[in-house]
């Protein structure tokens, strides 16, 4: 069952310097709707929405793949930074 989440990626340590845009539409194609964030200063990236755990589990294989794919310095596994909240 949908609910709306939020889902907090910190210190990606460079997010800016990799396509932005492309990963918010990624995101966004998997759950139309969802609002894609990015703070700099913060390096946080927070994505809400009202999403099944199926779309949450897409969503965050995603951001999996798009690091893997676009970030070519050493990172910690990438789900230790993954953070989810429900209201």
């Amino acid at each position: 069952m949908a609910t709306e989440r939020e889902l907090q990626v910190a210190c990606l340590w460079g997010l800016q310097n990799i396509a932005f845009r492309e990963l918010q539409e990624e995101i966004i194609n998997l759950s139309p709707g969802t609002q894609v964030n990015y703070s700099l200063l913060e390096d946080v990236l927070v994505i809400k929405g009202c999403f099944d755990d199926d779309t949450e589990a897409a969503v965050v294989a995603c951001i999996k793949n798009y690091v893997k794919k676009h970030m070519h310095h050493n990172l910690p596994d990438v789900s230790t930074l993954l953070g989810s909240t429900s209201p």
